[in-house]
């Protein structure tokens, strides 16, 4: 699930946008020829001003000038060079035409600008503001790129499938590239080595620039509007204005890793240098959406507080103080590549292995998803692969094109086929495993085979104009066949092959499922982002259609018919449907192009095969844990402290008082929760982890633990200052530092003595929280009250420097390295990062949910976690 902020209303259609070189302002052209400035930081309409009477494109030149073209009051098109100071045109260059693309090469000395209807490409030289020379390109120019050396323009052609290049030295053609098919818009990496360009409905072609081939192709779920490139060269943003989506390309894998749901029509895209927030022009709201890149959120339990995650990142344990239990979310990105064109996948019985179908390639792969491992794959030479349909006892059925060909699930061999007389399209077998019905397309039939002999029981019966779904009832007495081309559902009596009854379902039916009880039958609408529930005896339709989202394909149950899962292929999500109320109660992000689902037999994996559509690049299959673990503790949980080494999750629990163990394997509590005062805020564990410090916050004293068998240290507690609330170990296990959050001191005790070290320190206001440096030589403090971070040499418990913050702090977490400070802003709703190096923050605060909390980083450092206790949210941002 993406974050967005609610969109920034103009006034007038958006045309053009460009940030200005220091990424404090948002400069959005109008059709009407209004410029609005946004405040990046805000969002809101900093202030407007009229530059030429229609507005089409926008770019800074890196000194801060702002060139826009666009027609005059005379409607002449024209280039104007605006000073954003005075908010005047400065200069002002005539053009031929209104330009579709304009570009700033020769560190802005040139501007380049296509002119579609001449076919030229026209060259304007900024310092003498005026056109100096027209390279005729021929075709319909449209995108303009230009290297990162700045040696060549490359120009996209809308008439014709190549791209021209331009030679920047003497404004000449070199020979062109050729394309697949024709492009529009064009962006090159820094590296210069690939172009990205994207067609219209076509996708994405990747092009080598020193071999001049395409060497790729990603389909993607709609015509891209527009690409924008991070300026790191590790993403594209792909607009998909009719999708009300932007799409992510992650250009080493060259794969789309993500679909972002974006308000509105998208249209024109802008993306801040750090790559974690965009924005998006949308013309039909007549607004600008800001949306976040780097960001997915997951919902959790009720006001979540203390978060952990695993060494390796895996898995995220979030305490729900509201919820009095611990979540655990599955963070991996269990993504398994097999092979082109992965479309149709199946789950064995035991749930341990998958089958799927590789349409482009084809091949079917059998996947162990115990270890996210291929384990084989079949090629299947006289059949296109397409749909797997696996028996309680084991047997693989694939539909192929003209084939129905059968295949030993446990030794992967081939143990059958037989022909068919018509297209194949998929199969259902009978509840009782002896009869395969099969769907076919010229002639729409489903024929009905003998599951063991594969020899025809019936013949085909026709089933509408252009069938695709196909389930068989529970009792195995009626098939139900979709038909989107009829707006139908045709149910066949199995008895009697014959056609009882046509049911009219608007909206492109697609998938149809039907569940063990046999009471209900669910229907995908495609056209209408809805599920239709039909009474399987009664044959009519149940209640209101469950709104899903845009585009429903496939569909599974879980085994009880409690959840129903739909792919939803234009958001690329899976969705999660309460079967009972019809509400949404889980969104899972898959990537675009997905179709298909399949559940193991305990409900709790979800299968999605992604087809990719990639030239050189596999399609795969994504494994999704549907089930978030809760694990029941006392009342509010907190505070989260993870033992590795132990396999052990120590778990403050405030309104119990006491301190809970949990086994991260069995995923259940050890032992006795160990009483410990009446507020246990805070943990800390030593670097061997051999001993866990608690905080309470009500009695102001610290305890330690001895985690080797769970017991209270011996020794009184240790009296500290005021409310601590934060507690942090020195590398060396010597120290622990406690923060004390009403009276801003920080305490310091000796671990070998457990006593206080001097007298608590007055230093902030509101000390809310504290870590210390890899080194152990300074500590971070957070000064809620004065919203800064104090930096205290650790040796004399002084402050050396403070970092001012536009917002309170919470909570601190260090790079493993040390080399970044994340800070929690609750008032803000985001996430600060703090160059430990500079003692500055590094770029604007990150939006993370409402009141963000606890917050902890990955061990490579790549990835931060962090809860949002209003919002009751997870947020994993890509840092």
């Amino acid at each position: 699930m993406a974050i967005t902020a609610p969109p920034t209303a103009l006034g007038q259609s958006p045309s053009c946008l460009a940030l200005a070189p220091d990424e404090r302002h948002l400069y959005v052209g109008g059709s009407e020829g209004l410029v609005s400035v946004l405040d990046t930081r805000s969002h809101q309409v900093a202030s407007t001003f009229t530059a030429l009477s229609t507005l089409d494109l926008a770019a800074f030149h890196g000194d801060g000038r702002l060139y826009l073209a666009g027609a005059d009051d005379q409607e002449q098109p024209v280039l104007a060079e605006v000073d954003v100071d005075s908010r005047t045109v400065t200069r002002a260059v005539a053009l031929d035409e209104r330009p579709l693309a304009l570009v700033l090469a020769l560190g802005g000395q040139r501007i380049y600008l296509s002119l579609l209807d001449a076919g030229v490409v026209t060259v304007v030289d900024t310092g003498l503001a005026k056109v100096i020379r027209t390279v005729t390109v021929g075709g319909m120019p449209a995108g303009l790129a230009v290297s990162p050396d700045g040696k060549s323009v490359y120009v996209s052609d809308m008439e014709s499938a190549f791209l021209q290049v331009i030679d920047t030295a003497t404004d000449t053609l070199r020979a062109p590239i050729p394309l697949d098919f024709t492009v529009e818009n064009v962006v090159v990496t820094p590296d210069g080595r690939s172009i990205f360009a994207a067609g219209s409905g076509e996708g994405v072609l990747v092009i080598d620039t020193v071999s001049r081939e395409v060497t790729a192709t990603l389909r993607t779920p709609g015509s891209p509007a527009d690409l924008t490139m991070s300026s790191d060269g590790a993403r594209i943003y792909v607009a998909h204005g009719a999708r009300a989506s932007v799409g992510v390309i992650d250009t080493a894998r060259r794969a789309l890793i993500r679909t972002l749901a974006v308000e509105g029509s998208p249209s024109k895209l802008a993306v801040l240098r750090n790559g974690h927030r965009g924005y998006a022009t949308d013309p039909a709201g007549s607004a600008v959406v800001p949306f976040l890149t780097r960001t997915e959120t997951v919902p959790v339990g009720a006001s979540p507080e203390g978060v952990a995650v695993t060494p390796d990142g895996a898995f995220a344990y979030v305490a729900e103080s509201e919820g009095d239990t611990v979540s655990v979310i599955d963070t991996r990105d269990r993504r398994i590549p097999t092979s082109r064109g992965a479309d149709q996948v199946a789950v064995a019985p035991d749930g341990r292995v998958a089958f799927v179908s590789n349409s482009v390639a084809g091949t079917l792969s059998r996947v162990d998803t115990t270890t996210d491992q291929v384990l084989e794959n079949l090629f299947l030479p006289d059949a296109e692969v397409g749909y797997p349909t696996v028996s309680p006892e084991g047997r693989l059925y694939v539909v192929g094109s003209e084939t129905v060909t059968v295949i030993d699930a446990t030794t992967f061999k081939v143990t059958g086929s037989t022909g068919l007389s018509a297209f194949g399209i998929r199969a259902a077998l009978s509840p009782d495993g002896t009869r395969l019905y099969v769907l076919t397309a010229s002639p729409s039939a489903v024929a009905t085979l003998n599951a063991h002999s594969l020899e025809e029981v019936h013949p085909p019966v026709p089933v509408g104009a252009d069938p695709v779904g196909l389930a068989v009832a529970a009792d195995g007495r009626r098939v139900f066949v979709t038909d989107p081309g009829n707006d139908t559902v045709a149910v066949l009596d199995t008895s009697t092959f014959e056609v009882e009854s046509v049911l009219p379902v608007e909206g492109t039916p697609g998938d149809v499922v039907a569940p063990g009880d046999g009471r209900l039958v669910y229907v995908t609408r495609r056209a209408s982002d809805a599920v239709t529930v039909i009474d399987a005896n009664a044959l009519t339709t149940v209640g209101e259609a469950f709104r899903v989202g845009p585009v429903p394909f496939g569909a599974a149950l879980d085994e009880k018919a409690e959840r129903l899962y739909v792919v939803c292929h234009d958001s690329g999500a899976l969705v999660a449907l309460d079967t009972r109320t019809g509400a949404v109660v889980e969104r899972f992000p898959v990537g675009g192009d997905a179709t298909a689902v399949a559940l193991s037999p305990d409900g709790r994996y979800a299968h999605v095969p992604s087809p990719s559509h990639l030239t050189n690049v596999d399609g795969g299959l994504s494994v999704l844990d549907t089930h978030t673990t809760r694990i029941p503790l006392g009342t509010r949980p907190t505070a989260l402290a993870l033992s590795p080494a132990r396999g052990r999750l120590y778990v403050a629990e405030s309104g119990a008082g006491t301190v809970s163990a949990v086994d991260i394997t069995t995923r259940t509590l050890v032992g006795t929760p160990l009483a410990i005062g009446d507020r246990p805020r805070a943990l800390a564990l030593t670097p061997d982890e051999s001993r866990l410090y608690v905080a309470d916050a009500a009695s102001a004293t610290v305890r330690a633990v001895d985690t080797a068998g769970f017991t209270l240290a011996d020794g009184p507690p240790v009296q500290v200052s005021g409310t601590p609330t934060a507690l942090a170990v020195a590398p060396d296990g010597t120290r622990v530092y406690v923060a004390d959050s009403s009276d801003g001191t920080l305490s310091v005790i000796d671990t070998a003595t457990s006593t206080t070290v001097g007298t608590p320190a007055a230093l902030a206001t509101s000390a809310s929280d504290v870590c210390v440096s890899p080194e152990g030589g300074r500590l971070y403090v957070a000064d809620a009250g004065a919203d800064e971070i104090l930096v205290v040499d650790a040796a004399t418990v002084s402050v050396s420097a403070r970092i001012a913050l536009h917002a309170s702090p919470r909570l601190l977490a260090l790079t493993r390295d040390g080399s970044r400070l994340l800070v929690t802003l609750p008032g803000a709703g985001a996430l600060a990062q703090v160059d430990t190096a500079r003692l500055a923050l590094l770029g604007d605060p990150i939006p993370v949910g409402s009141v963000p909390h606890g917050v902890t980083v990955s061990a490579d450092g790549h990835r931060a976690f962090v809860t949002a206790a209003a919002s009751d949210t997870l947020a994993m941002v890509d840092l």
